[in-house]
């Protein structure tokens, strides 16, 4: 259970990079991009994040289904 929960919050902040590139609370945690050319990278890891998350929710599927 906490698998797909921790999936779902990935999932949540990887969206948020994605389709804020060069949002303030990026730049917070220093991982925006410092000037507008660098924007795909940023899309790149919200991608990433995305995907982390189907994969932390696939997990605790797959276990919920092998302990019952």
């Amino acid at each position: 259970m906490v698998m797909i929960i921790l999936g779902v919050i990935m999932i949540a902040f990887g969206l948020y990079d994605y389709k804020n590139p060069n949002s303030k609370l990026l730049r917070i945690f220093n991982l925006g991009p410092k000037n507008d050319t660098d924007k795909e990278e940023v899309r790149s890891n919200g991608s990433v994040g995305i995907f982390g998350g189907i994969m932390f929710i696939s997990i605790g599927i797959i276990a919920i289904f092998l302990k019952s």
